[in-house]
């Protein structure tokens, strides 16, 4: 694997086997700002990324998300695929989610998540990533924007004006439909 930045080197894999020219998802076509995770994926499938996530709250809905690009040009027999599962200390499965096959050679990023709910009691997970792809001529990929962040109802925010200048002032007001997520936990709102 390597920490790439957008305009580094990356990696060939043989005789005219390379990896796509990717850049990073959050800040594409800059050498400014960004790193992503490429990954030469190993013959065998396992686990490759592991992180462990403090200061949970129990009962809270959370959103994972990951990006992932297949980076291998040409198309070759096997394809790029992921296991993301979150678990407790004691290695309890919370949440599974898997990518399914990425046929190599489709180069672009693509989201993957899934949502689930701290269970009571618990304040850490551990983020497993397993490579679920197998063989080599193929299967690797690069990874960024690993994120975990609470589930909210959505909020519409309106504007009193459509267009506010410097040292204007305008009102701004905002709705949203009380779930749960906020309404038991805000004091004052």
């Amino acid at each position: 694997y390597m920490i790439a930045k957008e305009g580094e080197p990356h990696n060939k894999t043989g005789p005219n086997l390379t990896w796509a020219q990717v850049s990073d998802h959050t800040y594409p076509n800059t050498n400014e700002r960004g790193y992503l995770l490429e990954v030469n994926a190993s013959n065998e499938k396992g686990q490759f990324y592991e992180h462990k996530i403090d200061n949970l709250c129990s009962g809270t809905t959370l959103l994972f998300t990951a990006w992932i690009n297949n980076v291998l040009v040409p198309v070759l027999s096997h394809n790029v695929n992921q296991i993301f599962i979150l678990e407790d200390i004691n290695g309890n499965c919370i949440v599974e989610s898997h990518t399914g096959d990425s046929v190599n050679g489709n180069v672009g990023w693509k989201q993957y998540g899934c949502t689930f709910k701290v269970p009571e009691g618990i304040s850490s997970l551990i983020l497993r990533i397993i490579n679920n792809g197998a063989g080599s001529g193929g299967n690797d990929f690069a990874l960024d924007d690993i994120e975990i962040r609470l589930c909210t109802p959505s909020v519409d925010i309106n504007i009193s004006k459509n267009i506010i200048c410097q040292g204007e002032k305008g009102k701004l007001t905002a709705e949203y439909t009380d779930d749960g997520t906020y309404g038991n936990q805000i004091e004052g709102a």
